[in-house]
């Protein structure tokens, strides 16, 4: 029961990455930007 819940949480994140894919990316960009400026 455990590893069904699992395998439908994965496939859940795996839908929700493949439409934030772009806005993640930005994020991702947003992050090392400012950790770069900050160190």
């Amino acid at each position: 029961m455990i590893e069904l819940r699992n395998q439908i949480w994965m496939e859940f994140l795996c839908c929700f990455a493949q439409k934030t894919k772009q806005e993640v990316g930005e994020l991702e960009n947003l992050i090392l930007y400012w950790s770069l400026t900050v160190h």
